[in-house]
């Protein structure tokens, strides 16, 4: 645990420094606490990933901690994606524009995945022998396309995708629930429209339930859909620190215990948890230097793994002398400081022109 604090804390500084590289969000009406919290979302999963690193580089064993923070990281990312959308279609009131809303999650999401895929394609170049330009785009489309469709696994230059930018399985999970958008829309006026859906979705996941396949990790949506079906009202009485240290105890819960993956279970707990945060809606993740870590979240994520994939690489060539444990996690902890300045960087100059037009 300590190890994936000292990454935490890396990163909180590099954030810090961050602070005028990327501008305030234009003025408009938005829920920041929820960019506080898919900020806290992204360095949960990159604490997973270098924090295994870390652990390993001073010998400690690698606890099933590191793995639950990334698992939780990745089903808050898909609950406030959940919950956002529901909103927008029931703002749409049964009609909802798709080509403009197809056309912007291609605008937010492809510009920074394109860079992301380049850089990817480049380190494997160059830290594996060259396996030739039309089979290296082959591997490139595949790669590219795996964004947008769920099968398959594509390698780069003779690499698993996994070992250079493994986040990048939620997107078609990500753009299956975009699909979804419109349908929704078309639900959420009708009430019974939308129970009867829900009893046919019920009893489709309730029989698939045991097979633990691909398709399970789309239920860790639904807290945010529900949450976003209810009307905005926290329970009557109840005070909102009481639900913000509810929240910070079941996300406590879901970080701490024995490894825990993608289970009915932590499906329930997800639930409790977000529910608890949207009602708590805490103003301390409304801080700027915290939002400022959700505008910057979706760069963190992607690029976070080339970096540490590049790490490696340096410290597993010949002549260099990061081998000893401590040089070796100062390092890491360096890389994981340099990849919250470079999303700054590459928010500010990738995605936020984009950004504007969506």
């Amino acid at each position: 645990m300590a190890c994936a604090v000292a990454v935490f804390a890396a990163c909180w500084l590099a954030g810090l420094a961050c602070r005028r590289i990327v501008p305030l969000p234009p003025a408009r009406q938005r829920d920041r606490w929820l960019d506080g919290l898919r900020g806290l979302a992204a360095l949960c999963v990159l604490a997973s990933h270098y924090g295994t690193n870390v652990a390993g580089s001073l010998g400690f064993a690698v606890t099933p901690v590191f793995h639950n923070l990334g698992t939780f990281g990745v089903q808050v990312f898909f609950a406030i994606t959940g919950y956002l959308f529901t909103r927008k279609a029931i703002s749409a009131r049964g009609h909802l524009a798709v080509a403009p809303f197809l056309s912007a999650r291609l605008r937010r999401i492809v510009p920074m995945y394109s860079v992301a895929i380049l850089l990817a394609v480049a380190l494997a170049v160059l830290t594996r022998p060259f396996a030739g330009a039309a089979h290296l785009l082959r591997e490139a489309i595949a790669l590219y396309a795996f964004g947008f469709v769920l099968e398959g696994a594509p390698t780069i230059n003779g690499l698993p995708y996994t070992d250079v930018i493994g986040t990048i399985w939620t997107l078609p999970f990500e753009w299956l629930f975009y699909l979804f958008v419109p349908v929704l829309a078309v639900l959420v006026p009708s009430w019974r429209s939308l129970a009867v859906t829900a009893v046919v979705l019920a009893a489709y996941y309730g029989n698939r339930m045991g097979d633990g396949g691909a398709e399970m990790f789309t239920l860790f949506f639904l807290p945010g859909v529900l949450m976003g079906l209810l009307p905005y009202r926290p329970p009557s009485g109840v005070p909102r620190l009481l639900l913000a240290a509810t929240a910070l105890a079941l996300a406590l819960l879901a970080i701490l215990p024995g490894s825990q993956n993608f289970t009915a279970a932590r499906l329930l707990l997800m639930c409790g948890f977000f529910a608890a945060i949207v009602f708590a809606a805490p103003d301390s993740l409304a801080w700027p230097g915290v939002a400022m870590l959700g505008d910057i979240s979706y760069s963190v994520y992607l690029l976070h793994f080339p970096a540490l994939f590049a790490a490696r690489a340096v410290f597993d060539s010949p002549g260099v002398a990061l081998f000893a444990p401590w040089p070796r996690t100062a390092a890491l902890l360096a890389v994981a400081a340099l990849v919250i300045l470079l999303s700054a960087v590459t928010y500010r100059v990738i995605e936020r022109p984009f950004l504007r037009r969506v």
